[in-house]
């Protein structure tokens, strides 16, 4: 039911404001009253459209059915509190006593799309999000031409009231799935989003794990991908990123770029992403375990070359280990948090200038420092950033365990960070499919890529509506 909606409650509402700005126009019959909040509407179109338009015998109604005011973003606002939001929103209200009608005149600064900061491409897309909703659902829109892309937008945030959409494709992805996603959504109650981490906390089954499980991107052409395969994401107005669900370590471990080039180039990359990924987590803690337990399982030479370099450090090999994989930790976050146009700089000179300098002073040996260096480097290969930063905090406590128990420990801990992985799921996938927690395990476009031209089925644990992609 309609709403009686009064100029002097929406007054009272926004009167301590001193951007709100009110017009009032005398007519025949009544006042007209026209609302806006200044810097956030086109003074212009508001003009043109709206107030050069107002009829001064018809009603607000018969006028913008008669289209005597005429603006193609128009909307009757049933009550109080819709026109109050869209006040808020950057919309111009114009009310005439009986009737509220909301225009779309808003003029709102946004960054123009620009090439990918953090994930970089050779030869996809140079689009990535910005944080306007409505331009990154455009840029989904322009990618996926059809009927069957659905948006879906949900207003969060008891403050902010912050424009969310859900996206999928209502032909290819899960009915539960999406309800799901849709039940999770709606299920958020904060004073508003501000952060990616509240979507983030909300979409995750395991709160406390140190994995992330919502693949976040600022990849357009990665979204639509994983939609097309039967995957829902989820937008966030403010964010420039998106947020692609269920998401598994398989889809931590490749980029747009595998599907850019020849396959056969691609899927050598992604083996050794793999096989980097097992070197940076197992490789200090195996270092600390063979030089402090199990000398004899090295090499001679090897073992000399190394007693002869740690002969003057005063230090166990664990504390080098990790006293340099602090310090690694610390360069990192100085090149974060320092100006782009010296961060690089720094944090190189200051791991050649520190790790050259601890060498000649005997404080740590070679070795040491090389297979850090190693593990780092690994670690940086990794394509999704926070998911390497949780197989990071992993490798110092392989170290630890390396550093007490030797080999043993090393291998105790590589089959706790399985298992961590294998007790994980997302929306009731498997966070190691279709590796293993599947009826059937799949390498194919996992561990290796294959052409579209074969890759003839989208992925069997989504339970896709159409599992079909190409004849």
């Amino acid at each position: 039911m309609k709403e009686s909606i009064s100029p002097r409650e929406i007054i009272d509402v926004f009167n301590k404001n001193t951007d709100f700005k009110q017009r009032i126009i005398k007519n025949e019959n009544k006042n007209i009253y026209i609302f806006f909040i200044e810097g956030m509407i086109d003074r212009v179109a508001l003009t043109q459209f709206v107030i050069d338009n107002v009829p001064k015998e018809l009603s607000l109604r018969k006028a913008v059915e008669n289209g005597k005011i005429s603006f193609c973003a128009c909307a009757e606002a049933e009550s109080k509190k819709a026109v109050i939001s869209g006040i808020l929103r950057g919309m111009a209200a114009v009310l005439d006593g009986e009737d509220a009608y909301l225009f779309d005149v808003r003029k709102t600064e946004k960054r123009s799309v620009s090439q990918p900061d953090e994930e970089s491409s050779v030869k996809a897309s140079k689009d990535c999000f910005v944080e306007e909703v409505k331009v990154n659902t455009t840029l989904l829109r322009k990618k996926i031409i059809s009927e069957h892309l659905v948006l879906e937008s949900i207003q969060i945030g008891k403050q902010s009231n912050t424009e969310v959409v859900l996206a999928y494709m209502d032909n290819v992805a899960n009915g539960d799935l999406i309800k799901a996603v849709r039940e999770k959504l709606d299920k958020i109650d904060v004073d508003g989003i501000i952060t990616p981490g509240v979507i983030e906390q909300y979409l995750s089954s395991k709160l406390y794990s140190v994995f992330p499980q919502t693949v976040i991107t600022e990849r357009p052409d990665k979204v639509c991908r994983h939609l097309l395969s039967g995957r829902c994401a989820v937008l966030v107005d403010g964010l420039p990123i998106g947020y692609i669900v269920p998401a598994t370590v398989s889809q931590f471990m490749s980029t747009p770029d595998d599907y850019s080039g020849n396959f056969i180039f691609a899927s050598v990359v992604r083996v050794l992403r793999y096989f980097l990924l097992f070197v940076q987590v197992l490789l200090p803690g195996a270092y600390i375990a063979l030089t402090t337990f199990h000398y004899e399982m090295l090499p001679s030479k090897l073992a000399l070359s190394i007693a002869q370099a740690k002969s003057g450090v005063p230090f166990p090999v664990a504390f080098e280990i990790l006293a340099m994989l602090a310090l690694f930790e610390v360069l990192v976050q100085a090149g974060l948090h320092m100006p782009k146009s010296s961060g690089q700089a720094v944090s190189i000179v200051g791991a050649l200038v520190v790790g050259e300098a601890a060498i000649n002073a005997d404080l740590i040996s070679p070795a040491a420092l090389i297979i850090v260096a190693v593990s780092v480097i690994c670690s940086f290969a990794m394509p999704n950033q926070e998911f390497g930063n949780g197989l990071r905090l992993w490798r110092v406590v392989i170290a630890l365990a390396g550093s007490v128990l030797g080999l043993f420990g090393v291998v105790a801990g590589g089959i706790v960070l399985l298992s961590n992985f294998a007790r994980l799921e997302s929306f009731g996938v498997p966070y190691l499919a279709p590796f293993a927690g599947v009826k059937k395990i799949r390498l194919r476009d996992e561990l290796v890529v294959f052409p579209d031209k074969l890759n003839r089925f989208r992925p069997s644990e989504l339970n896709v509506k159409n599992r079909r992609r190409t004849k």
